[in-house]
């Protein structure tokens, strides 16, 4: 087997014994064991004895076996895992992470589909996009968020700006957070960067208010005159 590095496997060379000391964790419980070169035969076969229990491990506790992050325990407000509950907006969300990485999420609203349907959506989309990431797949980022970063912590405040104004001219009103469910960035970067999504709309100097005032406007325009 080749030295290369192995995911949850630690070579320990700083004080003796030396050998291979195998970490990991999943549903908040501690996996480890260390395997020590002279007791298990050499370096090499240190290596394959802890390559052997980390699978057999994993396999009694279900875990997938896969070089990419898997998550354990849920660390939502809803017990489920990549999906949370918004008050606010009274919406699910789902969300998760390509093979690479990169964030995406989805809302579904309670006031639309009711709260029990909305959950079930959200959670049936959580277990297909992750069965999706685990199968190695990857988004496509288009050229315009290439020149950017991947990341959604990494756009900057004058980015988001740009993007929040150039999606009011696409739309021709006042962007919603659903516009940016399944992009990069999600509406998850501006409520980091901003506070709150209003904050977000106000940095980028676009108000709803302006909106009503045309739409009054334009309506009094168009009402035919009496007489």
């Amino acid at each position: 087997m080749s030295m290369r590095k192995i995911k949850n496997i630690t070579r320990m060379e700083y004080d003796p014994p030396h050998g291979w000391w195998v970490r990991f964790s999943y549903n908040k419980k501690q996996y480890s064991k260390f395997f020590n070169d002279k007791k298990y035969g050499g370096k090499q076969s240190a290596l394959l004895s802890a390559v052997a229990w980390m699978k057999n491990a994993k396999k009694k506790a279900n875990i997938p076996d896969t070089h990419l992050f898997v998550c354990g325990g849920a660390r939502s407000n809803t017990g489920v895992k990549g999906v949370s509950y918004c008050a606010s907006s009274n919406s699910y969300f789902a969300s998760w992470y390509d093979a690479n990485g990169r964030p995406a999420a989805t809302s579904y609203s309670a006031n639309k589909h009711g709260k029990k349907k909305a959950f079930a959506m959200a959670c049936k989309k959580r277990e297909k996009m992750e069965q999706w990431r685990l199968a190695g797949n990857t988004y496509i980022v288009d050229e315009y968020y290439r020149k950017s970063t991947s990341h959604l912590r990494k756009f900057t405040r004058e980015q988001l700006i740009e993007i929040l104004q150039k999606k009011e001219k696409e739309l021709g009103r006042v962007p919603r957070t659903r516009d940016f469910a399944n992009t990069r960035p999600t509406h998850f970067s501006f409520r980091s960067v901003f506070g709150t999504w209003a904050s977000a709309l106000a940095a980028a100097g676009i108000y709803e208010d302006d909106y009503k005032a045309d739409n009054k406007q334009q309506a009094h325009i168009e009402q035919p005159s009496e007489g």
